[in-house]
């Protein structure tokens, strides 16, 4: 399950950074940022700096975590699923858009 979970994380790392790529690509081309709490940096250095610091936030400090409290591994499985599932459906969407 441990290296589940790194997959896992890894996963949300790489939608993490496409969603930034994609966000600048768009914002730099036209497109209009439309989630309120990312507007203001939507084209700017630290669109990057929000979406991938985070993820490797996760990515580095989840394991530890569920090491330290093991009962917590199957809600971290379970929670990254959810979140990945989430963000292919924002990337996806954002792709159709495109």
């Amino acid at each position: 399950m441990k290296r589940t979970l790194v997959i896992l994380a890894l996963v949300f790392l790489v939608l993490q950074a496409t969603d930034a790529f994609l966000t600048l690509w768009a914002t730099n081309n036209g497109f209009v940022e439309i989630n309120p709490l990312m507007v203001r940096f939507a084209s700017t250095w630290l669109l990057p700096v929000f979406k991938i610091v985070p993820a490797v936030a996760v990515l580095w400090g989840l394991p530890r975590l569920v090491n330290r409290f093991p009962r917590t591994r199957l809600a971290a499985v379970l929670g990254l699923v959810g979140v990945n599932a989430f963000l292919v459906l924002v990337l996806a969407s954002n792709v159709v858009l495109l």
